[in-house]
């Protein structure tokens, strides 16, 4: 059974590289041609160009240490760009031996600690940064976005709040802000920033959509529908949009409506498992069975150790009548997720249609005291004790 809403948000502002300005050196020796200073100090050359031309200003003897700190930062940032992350660091490492106040190499390398996957050194980054110049909201907000990254949310709105207040149009930072204040269920300041970024960047699906994450987690479930309907407007192949807009359809239970969404999200995404299983609660409920066990049996092969694709399919199980087979896959569930109630109220019910009333029974009462409204989930698709 659907467990609740699947969030596909699409991060804002995720990092944010930050550029020095970049100036020409009057020609010193004939060891650096005019090509090498133009590709390493000029905004218009390509990244391989920056990387060729900073190398042959790094490799020479002659150059100055100011010279040689700006070439180790630019080709710094060439390799960031390439996502050669490692070369990048090493780089940043340098221009900070040579200019240790160098406030965009702290910056810069931390990103790109934070895109290697080790948040605590970029923290560790933005922190120098911010020492050296606490007035760049983009340091800030990089920051928020690392504390986000660990979890740690109360800190990830903090800097939020310093970048927002250093550059008030900051639209990564409100954006990001609000997915905080989602993850501490505080969904009406979250619909409060997705609100301003809307209105800052009109054309912008997925704070959108975000809003309308908010708006199902809060079951106005009509005022979500208005948003993921905008949304795909926006961005007709936004697959998150028609997901979730199933999912919404579903709980208001306008099964062929949620159908037709999930129907959609998989034509743009096939890899959407999450939508197979939606289709199959969905298609379990209006009595399409073969329909329905084609999709669950999808999402399983894919995710064969899911909960709650197994006790999706389960239940299509019991409603086929297959006892064996239901038996089987609410087994399987509880394996996964030893406590999920689905699985032990699916679980009770196929022991007491084999004959194992005292067993099922004991399965039905402790699904009901993990989630008291089990028998009316279980209801909507047809099946009662």
């Amino acid at each position: 059974m659907a467990s609740g809403l699947v969030h596909r948000f699409a991060s804002t502002c995720e990092v944010s590289l930050v550029l020095v300005a970049l100036q020409a050196w009057v020609a010193t020796a004939s060891a650096q041609t005019a090509r090498d200073r133009d590709w390493c100090f000029s905004r218009g050359a390509g990244d391989g160009q920056t990387i060729l031309g900073c190398t042959s200003i790094i490799k020479w003897i002659h150059s100055p240490p100011h010279d040689r700190s700006v070439a180790h930062f630019n080709r710094g940032m060439a390799y960031t760009k390439r996502r050669d992350y490692d070369r990048a660091i090493a780089d940043f490492d340098e221009t900070l031996r040579l200019d240790p106040k160098h406030v965009a190499a702290f910056i810069n390398r931390g990103v790109a600690y934070r895109n290697k996957g080790d948040v605590a050194r970029a923290i560790a980054d933005y922190d120098e940064a911010i020492k050296l110049d606490p007035t760049q909201a983009v340091t800030f907000a990089n920051r928020g976005n690392a504390h986000r990254v660990k979890g740690d949310l109360d800190r990830a709105i903090a800097d939020y709040d310093q970048a927002i207040l250093l550059e008030a149009g900051n639209v990564g930072a409100i954006y990001n802000r609000g997915l905080c204040y989602f993850g501490k269920n505080d969904y009406d300041r979250a619909i409060a920033d997705f609100d301003t970024v809307s209105l800052l960047n009109p054309l912008d699906p997925n704070a959108v959509l975000a809003r309308g994450l908010a708006y199902s987690a809060k079951q106005q479930l009509d005022r979500a529908i208005a948003d993921f309907d905008y949304a795909v407007r926006l961005d007709p192949n936004l697959s998150a949009a028609f997901f979730n807009r199933g999912l919404a359809h579903l709980a208001k239970r306008s099964y062929e409506r949620a159908i037709a969404d999930f129907d959609k999200t998989i034509a743009i995404d096939p890899r959407a498992i999450h939508a197979y299983a939606s289709r199959c609660e969905a298609r379990t409920i209006t009595g399409a069975l073969s329909a329905a066990l084609a999709d669950c049996t999808e999402a399983v092969d894919r995710r064969p150790t899911e909960s709650t694709h197994r006790a999706a399919r389960g239940i299509t199980y019991l409603k086929i009548g297959d006892l064996d087979r239901a038996g089987a896959d609410f087994a399987a569930a509880l394996q996964a997720s030893p406590n999920v109630a689905v699985g032990l109220f699916g679980q009770g019910l196929v022991k007491r249609q084999s004959g194992d009333t005292p067993g099922g029974d004991a399965d039905l009462t402790a699904a009901r005291a993990r989630d008291p409204k089990i028998d009316e989930r279980f209801a909507t698709f047809g099946i009662k004790p």
